[in-house]
């Protein structure tokens, strides 16, 4: 850059020495302030100017460093690794640079060299910089003033303080414990009294290290040249320095204790009184520059919160702010003067068709200055014009002369040396009092530079992998990168012919319209998120950053497509979500166990104690026959208890093992429903309940185990009574509804609680463990009832009203000419029951059923392969090529579900598609549908019907 081009309001080196009307230099140099200003060449950032003030705080020479680059000038501290202070300083001159605009940055540790006169090496330094752009009036950086606060002394004593903080901290600690020491040991009168005193003492010497260290602190803030002061949650002063007392012309106490709003009523609602309320909300501290109108200054602010209030420095930079404002006019001076220096002009008499201009028009044109003088005819000029442009410009002129509009025109020329330039012609055709055109004056400015400028940023534009966009006030894109259209898939003119709020998504759309209005005011975004839609109709996450220029009326935009980043953070959110559900699922069975171990170790110790006790009695003691015979019977009473609860755990733990046995035979519910009562009536009588039963007659049997039906129908009745009060009522129904027979055992009890009744049938549950303490109880009895009926094929559901309104429970059972009938259908389904030729591998981990298995398939002239495990059956697959697989499902190691999505997993050479069947002693629906699911053509109940399996067998294949 040369030096004319450099602002006229500094004198600087040599190299950006610039003529002006007014000398800056002694002013600049005399601020008080901490400057630089640096010529915008980065990354070098040359300095072209130095404040006094700021050669003293870096211990520099002005010759020293002037027409040096900065970062030469004040490198990192090679002998720190953690130094950051040159990138942080590159970062944010670049974005001033960028964004055209000022960057604050936080405070920096940034050690400066010192001279080898005071030692050499390094100083350890804290700078608080502010970094301004001095811009030209097409808005390009010219200028950077660099200003920073030397805030190392306030860092370093924030650093003592916090390191003394910890040691009165100690100390406190220290003496605390010799308190409950001395408190404890108080029966030692004479040491204790000893101790006491020396603690005391210890006491008074903390105190007064601590109004030492608060008279420090004191001393340290009140002489800051900055104003600092505290203010509660309710905005009164609570603390003041020298400074704000001399700052507001106002006496400590007229100022402690009293409302600053009150004080300085004129400052309500303004930036300064929005800026402390954001921080007390938002508890962010914040930094901001305010004009205080009374006192005619501006103030820097910095503003910190706490949870009793907010902490305040403040420092005047009037001077500074108007050196700014000094430098920014004589910028405006310097590109005044340029562009003055860039126009031509030309007067187009029409009459006798020849051109006037100035000498510079006539340089630029190529043509000898004097005869331009004298006038030229105007097609010397115009062959001049670029003939790509040329038509374009002849039309614009006819135009303006008809219409008597202003003539405005944009088009390259050749000069004499045969460079092509680019111009922006201006005029107004005049005319004589009849209307007719006599004259066109107007004026040129060469626009080369402009126009390449613009040049490079449509380029940049175009290359950048950001989303770039210009766009208007009035919610328009003017211009923006290919990169939308690649993101979106619109057309460049799609997205420029509407208004971008009609991609926002709809539920974004107010926020978005939000931000709008504040770039409308001059307050710049970023971070902001939303939705915009493609093309094909999904959305994408756009992260924004916009810069407003108002005076443009122009929004500089850079997005990203976030889409990605969004959709794993949701994603994100969803496993952890999972992760918690999964992790209080777990706490909560954890809970369920711990609470069942409690109650099985209440219910078995319970009936030990009259077991032991009687035994006891028994056995020292003689008793008469009356006594011997009533502890006899209560032992036998409590020994079966404790085998009834022995027996549900037993059946539990089958059926969690898939092994509980049914011996299947017809069963008459009338029969099965009675003796279940006959077990509960001498229960039933001693609380005076009446049990009324209901039972339709010529109902069909139930195949199935009389013996387990017994033990569902005991469970519900016995519940029943067990929870129904004094003169209550149970009663019994057996009906048919369709093809099902129905019990329904209801009774008028405690009921059950809506928010237990969708977990009454699981394993270990009851409603509250005052429950188990008044009526007894594991909480197994229900899921034992739910397995049992659904081994028949059955179902079994709770209902309840609520709390002391009873409760209902019904058993559906299929009826035993319903499943003959199905037996009949596979039956009848069957070509040949002889499986002559068939090889059936015979999987199952219990060595009677595989003989059981093996053996009637034998009988059917099959050749049987028999394995004892999944791995067995995956190595016989490939050995053999059996017909049909018929595999156990609760089998140890690897079960029948895990083999079965094994073997599909194989191709068709393999065995991959082998017909299989899946054998169970899970018998309800939802087990059908697993083996269904894992790959399984037949789900087949155990106990295992001859008949059943041959059928099955034959249907598979067929």
């Amino acid at each position: 850059m040369s030096s004319e081009h450099h602002d006229p309001s500094i004198t600087v080196s040599k190299q950006h020495t610039c003529a002006g009307s007014i000398d800056f230099r002694a002013l600049f140099e005399a601020v008080p302030g901490l400057y630089l200003v640096l010529a915008a060449d980065s990354p070098k950032f040359t300095i072209i100017a130095v404040s006094n003030a700021y050669l003293q705080a870096t211990m520099t020479q002005r010759e020293e460093i002037l027409d040096r680059g900065i970062f030469e000038v004040f490198p990192d501290n090679p002998n720190d690794p953690t130094a950051s202070g040159v990138h942080n300083l590159q970062t944010s001159l670049k974005a001033v640079i960028q964004n055209r605009a000022s960057d604050v940055m936080a405070v920096q540790k940034y050690d400066i060299p010192r001279p080898e006169s005071k030692g050499g090496g390094f100083e350890e330094r804290y700078w608080s910089p502010v970094n301004s752009p001095v811009l030209t009036e097409n808005q390009e950086v010219a200028h950077i003033i660099h200003q920073v606060q030397d805030v190392t002394e306030f860092m370093q004593f924030r650093q003592q303080r916090n390191e003394q903080h910890l040691e009165n901290l100690a100390l406190w600690s220290r003496a605390e414990q010799m308190e409950a020491e001395i408190y404890l040991r108080a029966q030692e009168l004479k040491q204790a009294n000893q101790q006491l005193q020396q603690t005391m003492r210890y006491e008074q010497e903390l105190r007064m290290e601590a109004q030492a260290a608060k008279a420090s602190l004191d001393s340290v803030l009140m002489s800051l040249s900055d104003q600092f002061f505290r203010l509660d949650r309710e905005w009164r002063y609570t603390y003041i320095n020298d400074r704000v007392v001399e700052v507001t012309g106002r006496s400590r106490e007229e100022l402690i204790g009293q409302s600053i709003w009150d004080l300085f009523p004129e400052m309500v609602n303004s930036q300064f009184y929005t800026e402390l309320h954001r921080v007390i909300v938002e508890q962010i501290p914040t930094q901001f520059e305010y004009f205080y109108s009374p006192w005619q200054r501006w103030f820097e602010n910095r503003v910190y919160p706490s949870e009793s209030g907010i902490t305040i420095f403040v420092t005047e930079i009037t001077n500074s702010k108007q050196v700014e404002e000094d430098l920014r006019e004589a910028h405006v001076q310097l590109e005044s003067a340029l562009l003055a220096g860039a126009v031509y002009t030309w007067r187009w008499n029409i009459l006798e068709n020849r051109v006037t201009t100035d000498a510079a028009f006539a340089h630029l044109f190529g043509v000898d200055p004097e005869s331009a003088a004298k006038g030229l005819p105007i097609e010397i000029f115009l062959r001049a014009m670029h003939e790509e442009d040329r038509p374009r410009v002849l039309a614009a002129i006819n135009r303006a002369i008809a219409t008597s509009e202003e003539y405005l025109a944009e088009y390259r020329v050749y000069t004499a040396d045969g460079e092509e330039r680019w111009v922006t012609a201006r005029g107004r055709a005049e005319y004589d009092t009849a209307g007719r055109p006599v004259a066109f004056p107007g004026a040129l400015a060469d626009v080369t530079k402009r126009r390449k400028a613009e040049e490079d940023r449509d380029r940049f534009f175009q290359l950048s992998r950001d989303m770039l966009a210009i766009s208007n006030m009035d919610g328009y894109f003017l211009q923006a990168s290919s990169a939308w259209t690649k993101t979106l898939g619109y057309t460049l003119e799609e997205l420029t012919t509407q208004p971008y709020i009609e991609f926002v998504h709809p539920d974004d759309q107010a926020a978005t319209q939000v931000e709008a209005q504040k770039l409308a005011q001059g307050i710049q975004t970023s971070g902001f998120e939303n939705r915009y839609r493609c093309r094909d109709g999904s959305y994408r996450w756009i992260l924004w950053s916009v810069a407003p220029f108002l005076e443009q009326k122009l929004l500089y935009c850079v997005a990203r497509d976030i889409t990605e980043r969004k959709c794993a953070e949701a994603e994100r959110e969803k496993l952890l979500a999972r992760e918690q559900a999964a992790r209080e699922t777990a706490e909560a069975a954890n809970r369920v166990k711990d609470e069942f171990l409690a109650v099985l170790s209440h219910e078995l110790r319970t009936p030990l104690n009259p077991i032991l006790g009687w035994s006891k009695l028994l056995q020292s003691r003689k008793l008469d026959e009356r006594k011997t015979a009533y502890a006899l019977e209560t032992i036998e009473r409590n020994a079966r208890l404790q085998v009834q609860l022995i027996e549900d755990l037993l059946d539990v733990s089958r059926i969690l093992q898939g092994k509980l046995s049914l011996n299947v035979a017809p069963v008459n519910l009338a029969v099965t429903i009675t003796a279940a009562l006959e077990t509960v009536r001498l229960a039933a009588e001693a609380k005076s309940i009446q049990i009324q039963t209901v039972l339709e007659p010529n109902i069909d049997q139930v195949l199935g185990d009389a013996g387990r039906l017994q033990q569902v129908l005991w469970n519900l009745v016995s519940n029943a009574v067990k929870f129904t009060p004094q003169a209550g009522k149970v009663e019994v129904r057996l009906e048919r509804v369709d093809c099902h027979a129905q019990i329904v055992v209801s009774d008028t009890g405690k009921g059950i609680h809506p928010n237990f009744l969708p977990y009454v049938f699981e394993y270990f549950r009851q409603a509250d463990s005052a429950t188990t303490r008044k009526f007894g109880g594991l909480g197994l009895g229900l899921a034992i009832v739910r397995q049992i009926v659904e081994l028949h094929g059955g179902t079994v559901q709770a209902e309840s009203l609520g709390e002391g309104q009873g409760a209902t429970f019904t058993v559906k059972l299929p009826l035993m000419q319903q499943q003959l009938r199905i037996h009949q259908q596979i039956k009848e389904s069957q070509l040949s029951p002889d499986l002559h030729g068939i090889t059936v591998l015979v999987v199952d981990d219990m060595a009677d059923m595989r003989e059981y298995i093996s053996f009637i398939l034998e009988q059917e002239k099959a050749n049987v392969i028999a394995v004892a495990s999944a791995a067995e059956a995956l190595s016989a697959l490939t050995q053999y090529q059996p017909s049909v697989l018929v595999s156990d499902i609760g089998m140890a190691e690897m079960d029948g579900y895990m083999l079965m999505r094994r073997v599909r997993s194989l191709t068709s050479d393999q065995g991959g598609n082998i017909p299989a069947i899946a054998l169970s002693a899970y018998a309800g629906e939802i087990n059908k549908q697993r083996a269904i699911a894992a790959g399984f053509q037949i789900h087949l109940p155990k106990p295992i019907e001859p008949d059943a399996l041959i059928a099955a067998i034959v249907s598979i294949i067929k």
